[in-house]
């Protein structure tokens, strides 16, 4: 595969700048494209979207027949992310974090959010997710029945993903 000639177009482009040179982060992943033989890095897509699906990561879209599984739609060529960048990324996803955390314990515990009228509770009693065995809402058991999401083994299965993809490439 050769990039000579490519064209960002008007786009914002993470691995080239807009005259087509690979941002310097890049330019050993754009080598190691452009040393493939033609067909190679398709070869390889394919053969991570078969172990993809052998190893089971995939998802059913609701609504369709059962047993249609589907894998985690991605591509093979990493995007790299700089420091800078990264920690930005990772002050949002904390953030977000704490805020699915701070929505999950309130609408099995107190439910001020439902009560306030932000969120209608009969989408939350009805939800095929919602466990109204878990749920606590008169704080009668004085149980907080949050379901926390941890950041740290996230953190670690992408780090687990992106050295994954990376040996696919090779």
């Amino acid at each position: 595969m050769n990039f000579h000639g490519y064209d960002t177009g008007a786009f914002f482009d993470e691995m080239f700048h807009a005259k087509g040179n690979a941002r310097p982060a890049n330019s050993s992943v754009v080598e190691q494209i452009e040393s493939l033989s033609s067909g190679e890095l398709r070869g390889k897509q394919t053969a991570a979207e078969q172990a993809m699906l052998d190893m089971g990561i995939t998802f059913n879209v609701y609504g369709q027949r059962a047993g249609n599984e589907q894998i985690w739609p991605f591509d093979l060529i990493p995007r790299l992310i700089n420091k800078t960048e990264w920690q930005r990324i990772e002050r949002g996803l904390k953030q977000r974090i704490r805020a699915l955390n701070e929505f999950i314990n309130d609408v099995y515990n107190d439910q001020k959010i439902i009560k306030d009228g932000i969120v209608p509770g009969l989408i939350v009693h009805t939800s095929q997710g919602y466990r109204h065995c878990a749920a606590d809402p008169a704080g009668e058991t004085g149980a907080r029945s949050s379901r926390p999401v941890w950041f740290d083994e996230a953190v670690s299965g992408l780090r687990s993903y992106v050295a994954w993809k990376r040996e696919v490439l090779r």
